[in-house]
């Protein structure tokens, strides 16, 4: 039986999400996604597809749903808050199913505009069954995680995830120094520290992750936490880019 599935993506509430037009895509799972023309901090979408019951039309449209929010958290670079089902509807079933969603605030409301010729780009980005990353690492698993990551409220616990995205992409032994390499050549001016251990000298941005975990009596580093988490978030979107072969440009 054919389903009609209506869900909701909940931005942050500082972003202003604007598409100006319909998007219509077909999934890796052959499930057809409209993406409905937006231009606030929510997105209406419907999920059309094959399933045996009620239950399952909502166990699969829960997928698809978690796959189209990490890849506007990912391709639009913005945190996304919560999503839901709204209903499921076989044949003029009325049935409804709600799913919990976070909620936050914000005072600066940052404008995302998706451009008319950059909608259907977006469209095939959130539409391609991509290869698995390195180690055979789903792509979509990835994503999630930076979705996890940015969409986090506290700036230190954002920051401790984003770091930690950055560790599993350059998972394996000497990760660090790999890490350290690999931001010196896309930042050749980025700060350097020698750890206390007084091995090989790390960024500011492995400087500051220990000094959140390990901070020894110094003051906590708010500040240089703010300072420094926009950079950080742009390398390990470029790692992620880079890492899993997905250009998002």
């Amino acid at each position: 039986m054919k389903y009609r599935v209506d869900g909701i993506i909940k931005f942050h509430p500082g972003i202003k999400f604007k598409l100006d037009r319909t998007l219509k895509i077909i999934s890796a799972s052959e499930a057809e996604i409209t993406l409905n023309p937006s231009n606030g901090d929510s997105l209406s979408l419907e999920i059309a597809l094959e399933a045996d019951s009620e239950a399952a039309a909502e166990e699969m449209a829960a997928i698809e749903l978690e796959r189209i929010s990490s890849g506007l958290s990912y391709f639009q670079n913005i945190p996304i808050v919560g999503r839901r089902i709204e209903k499921i509807a076989p044949e003029g079933s009325k049935s409804i199913t709600h799913i919990k969603q976070a909620t936050s605030k914000a005072s600066v409301i940052v404008p995302v505009e998706v451009e008319p010729e950059a909608a259907e780009e977006l469209g095939r980005h959130l539409g391609k069954e991509y290869p698995p990353c390195f180690e055979d690492i789903p792509f979509e698993d990835v994503i999630s995680m930076w979705r996890e990551a940015v969409s986090t409220e506290s700036s230190a616990l954002k920051y401790v995830r984003l770091y930690g995205l950055m560790e599993f992409l350059f998972e394996g032994d000497s990760k660090t120094q790999k890490i350290t390499s690999w931001i010196q050549g896309k930042e050749p001016s980025v700060p350097m520290y020698t750890p206390h251990s007084g091995k090989n000298c790390i960024t500011v941005y492995t400087h500051l992750r220990h000094r959140i975990h390990h901070p020894k009596g110094e003051p906590f580093p708010h500040t240089e936490i703010n300072n420094t988490l926009p950079k950080l978030r742009n390398l390990v979107r470029e790692a992620i880019k880079e890492r899993c072969g997905v250009n998002y440009a």
